[in-house]
């Protein structure tokens, strides 16, 4: 499974060598991500608010849990921001994601821990690719994915999404 992040331009670092640092709203951001996560574990129902609050941690626009089949198409737990565009997913992409299939042919899964665009994307392929295109009609962009899978043969990954800001690179 893997826990993607869609996020909104650059990435941001957190200082935790301040002496504010453990009382910073990032912080306090991690405590209701971790106790939404809590909650959400015995509660199947509640894990569109825990990937929203791990999404809130990185001032992200939502979060999704991945789950690759042998088949290469996906099933998706998504944060209720990201609902309309998983629905589009699933109905024209079939849940077929190629970046996670091309992160897998290439073994990138078993490399990193985490993953992002760059990674398996090309420039010009973020540009111009149809993928890229249903992304942008929901003002979306990049994406980065930590593979939490439990089993190696099943392809586990959250995700989380950005806002599209023209210009950033």
């Amino acid at each position: 499974m893997i826990i993607g992040l869609f996020h909104v331009g650059a990435w941001k670092t957190l200082d935790i060598g301040s002496p504010t640092a453990l009382i910073s709203p990032m912080n306090q951001k991690f405590n209701c991500a971790v106790e939404s996560i809590y909650d959400a574990a015995p509660d199947p129902s509640r894990w569109p608010q825990a990937l929203q609050a791990i999404a809130d941690c990185f001032d992200d626009v939502g979060a999704a849990f991945i789950i690759g089949r042998e088949d290469g198409t996906s099933v998706a737990v998504e944060s209720d921001t990201l609902r309309p565009l998983f629905r589009e997913w699933a109905r024209e992409w079939h849940g077929q994601d190629f970046r996670s299939v091309r992160a897998i042919e290439r073994g990138i899964f078993l490399a990193k821990d985490a993953l992002t665009d760059r990674d398996v994307v090309s420039d010009h392929e973020m540009e111009h690719h149809p993928f890229y295109k249903l992304l942008a009609r929901y003002d979306l962009k990049y994406f980065v994915a930590v593979i939490v899978s439990p089993e190696p043969q099943t392809s586990g990954h959250c995700g989380a999404k950005s806002y599209y800001e023209a210009g950033l690179q």
